[in-house]
């Protein structure tokens, strides 16, 4: 009886040791750490690698990444499984994201005006009187905010061990080319201090420290998640691999080896590092490029090619069923959308802070409505003084706050532009040059006022010198005044040969004040006084050119919702202009004259309908001849020379069809065709659609660094045709 009672008592503790030793078993399982190396594009390889490890149901305990390896690795720390981030990565377009410049249509009209200028977008900034570069190609804004919108669940977490999953991202600190591992603050800044290439990127400051891309130092961060407990590590290494003697042909690849070298060196000491426990996944990626992110999606199946071939080694560390489950369920997040409770503004500029408040359009006491929020900083972006415009989250006296910090530019926000343009007409043995500059001061007070000078020579020699003075914090109104000296040659043809040529020049003053309507319109009232003259540069001996005096009145309202200028895709722009000469304000002539332009565009993947049309009219039929309208060239009745018609009114109407030969952010490449009609009158009684000209075109167009390139032949009724080579001549007309 003992002994039965002893062996009942026996398997009694049994028993109640069994879930002790259970338990014992889950904590004691090995901790499993991920860690992503950097290699820019190629990096969406770990992707495909982390959706094999969850099918394999294979825990993650601690990441560490770098570069892009940080990316990836912070959206899964966060909770973001790989099927969401695969979306997110090729459905970004990451020509724009690493482009600092906004669209067309985000740019408030003063902006958009000043685009029509024949002058390149690139911009030497100048400070304390001498010219002055950026430290990085690109800033980085738009990059900046698509990390915050992909953080922005997890963006209150400020201490990167309490995400999901524990992770750690790896910078480098420029000043010393220490490694920075970055462990706290804003997720979004820690991942795109690890990722930013030297040189391409601007440096993203944290505590006092300028950080760069993390491969300079670590590439393979196995140490760096190892020291966060890891038993096990899981490496990825997606690092570029050297050139082959052979490929080392020009100076850019020899640049390239020497980054890779140093990347490739520290990745090969991370490697010895590892241990028989360990697993290295090293996805064949050799036909990807490290800034080739049109191949994402490729790169992501190459990844999970590379894990599933590994397999059996994975799945030694794979867990049970519920096991598993009870691991996700312990790592599940539930997103929030913060309360703003405050908005705090950090202005590091002249401007004054309540022309930076006014462009927001989130309020506290709501909740954080992005949308709004990036609207606002595009806003402040688009005053064009700041490097950068960046928000964070922060907590103060217990409540949560929006930050917004405006840095100047570091570089100085004056600057240089400088442009070409020029037209050949083959045919005709006609060219033309002009080379064109700009010098830019702003702000030159705490309302962003501008002071721009404009000097062009050439065939066409312009200059002037105008400030743009908003009144107020929000730049709703303004006043513009202009001193300014203009050159244009005008031909006189019998049927379509040239008899003379003559030349306008005009030099004076004008003063405008106006409102602007948001970012799509303007209002404008203004008064001009000139002096010029006329003068015949061909001809016959009795032509004579003579003096004139001008002083006119004008009133223009302009909308502008056209996504570009010269290869428009979407938008509607329009002019209706009203000037009135007047003996009274110094005028040697009398008359009124109306000016209506309208552009509407509207494309479907690469194809593109655009229409255009203009009507030009001298109510009187009195004006003088340097003040009448011209028709003729490329787009403006393609066949006939520039400038070959002229009347007291005129009539033009273009459609046309273009479509997209090559997609690229920096050089498109298009072909078109276009239908026109029109003509001039110098009389209103002879106005009639009766008695229009028919013209069509085909050309080839490049949206280049320096312009847009055109090549396009016209053929006008009547048989007169004509070759143009362009550069800067716009599909709009003005």
């Amino acid at each position: 009886m003992t002994v039965i009672i002893k062996r009942i008592l026996l398997a009694l503790l049994l028993l109640c040791q069994l879930p002790i030793a259970i338990a014992q078993q889950q904590v004691e399982r090995p901790k499993i750490g991920l860690a992503l190396s950097g290699g820019g594009a190629r990096g969406a390889a770990h992707v495909g690698i982390l959706k094999v490890l969850e099918a394999l149901r294979i825990p993650v305990d601690y990441i560490a990444g770098t570069s892009m390896g940080a990316i990836i690795g912070g959206l899964y720390a966060s909770g973001m499984s790989p099927e969401t981030i695969e979306q997110h990565l090729t459905s970004m377009d990451w020509e724009n994201l690493f482009d600092d410049d906004l669209s067309r249509t985000k740019h408030n009209m003063r902006g958009k005006i000043n685009s029509q200028l024949p002058l390149v977008n690139a911009k030497l900034g100048v400070k304390e009187r001498e010219v002055s570069l950026p430290t990085a190609m690109i800033q980085g804004q738009k990059f900046s905010l698509e990390l915050k919108r992909l953080t922005l669940g997890v963006s209150e977490i400020t201490d990167f061990a309490r995400l999901p999953i524990p992770f750690r991202a790896v910078a480098t600190e420029i000043a010393t080319g220490n490694p920075v591992i970055l462990s706290n603050g804003d997720l979004a800044l820690a991942i795109q201090a690890s990722m930013t290439i030297p040189g391409v990127f601007a440096g993203v400051e944290i505590e006092n420290r300028l950080l760069v891309d993390g491969g300079v130092s670590n590439n393979l961060p196995i140490d760096v998640v190892r020291e966060m407990g890891a038993d096990i590590v899981i490496a990825v290494d997606i690092s570029t691999p050297l050139y082959h003697q052979d490929e080392l042909t020009t100076a850019l690849t020899i640049v390239e080896q020497l980054t890779t070298i140093l990347t490739r060196r520290n990745t090969e000491t991370q490697i010895a590092a590892l241990s028989d426990r360990d697993i290295l996944i090293v996805p064949a990626l050799d036909d990807i490029e490290s800034a080739d992110f049109k191949q994402t999606g490729e790169a992501i199946r190459i990844g999970q090619v590379a894990a599933e071939a590994i397999k059996p080694a994975l799945s030694r560390l794979a867990l049970g069923e519920q096991a598993y489950q009870n691991y996700r369920e312990k790592r599940r997040i539930k997103p929030t959308i913060p309360i703003v409770e405050f908005i705090h503004i950090e202005n590091q500029s002249e401007l004054r802070d309540e022309l930076l408040s006014s462009r927001l359009s989130i309020h506290s006491g709501a909740p954080l409505d992005l949308k709004a929020l990036e609207q606002s900083i595009d806003d402040i972006y688009g005053l064009d003084i700041f490097e950068s415009v960046r928000y964070r989250l922060v907590e103060e006296a217990g409540k949560t706050g929006l930050l917004i910090k405006a840095k100047e530019k570091r570089w100085g926000t004056d600057f240089l532009q400088f442009g070409l343009s020029f037209s050949v007409n083959p045919r005709l043995g006609d060219s033309h040059f002009n080379a064109s500059s700009a010098y830019t001061i702003k702000p030159l007070n705490d309302l962003n006022g501008e002071l721009k000078t404009f000097a062009q020579l050439g065939r066409e020699p312009k200059f002037f010198t105008e400030l743009y003075q908003p009144l107020d914090s929000k730049s709703e109104f303004f006043i513009h005044p202009i001193l300014f000296y203009s050159t244009q040659y005008v031909g006189k043809y019998l049927d379509e040969n040239l008899v003379a040529e003559y030349g306008i020049k005009k030099y004076g003053v004008g003063l405008a004040a106006g409102r602007e309507l948001g970012k799509w319109g303007r209002i404008e009232l203004g008064y001009q006084r000139f002096l010029g003259d006329l003068d015949y540069v061909t001809g016959p001996p009795k032509l004579q050119g003579y003096d004139f005096s001008g002083g006119e009145l004008y009133g223009s309202f302009k909308l502008d919702e056209m996504d570009d200028i010269y290869f428009p895709r979407e938008g509607f722009r329009s002019t209706l202009r009203w000037t009135g000469s007047r003996h009274s304000l110094g005028a040697d002539n009398d008359f009124d004259q109306f000016e209506l332009q309208f552009n509407l565009a509207k494309s479907w993947d690469d194809h593109t309908l655009f229409a255009a049309g203009s009507f030009n009219s001298t109510l009187d039929d009195n004006a003088p001849l340097q003040d009448q309208f011209t028709l003729g060239g490329f787009l403006h009745l393609s066949g006939l020379s520039e400038n070959q018609l002229i009347g007291q009114h005129t009539a033009l109407f273009v459609g046309s069809y273009m479509v997209r030969l090559y997609r690229s952010k920096y050089f498109p490449i298009y072909a078109g065709a276009s239908l026109e009609m029109g003509n001039a009158w110098q009389s209103r009684d002879d106005i009639s659609l009766n008695d229009m000209s028919y013209a069509s075109s085909l050309y080839l167009g490049a949206d280049t660094p320096v312009g847009p390139l055109y090549f396009a032949y016209g053929h006008a009724e009547g048989g007169q045709y004509g070759f143009y080579l362009f550069l800067r001549r716009p599909l709009f007309l003005d």
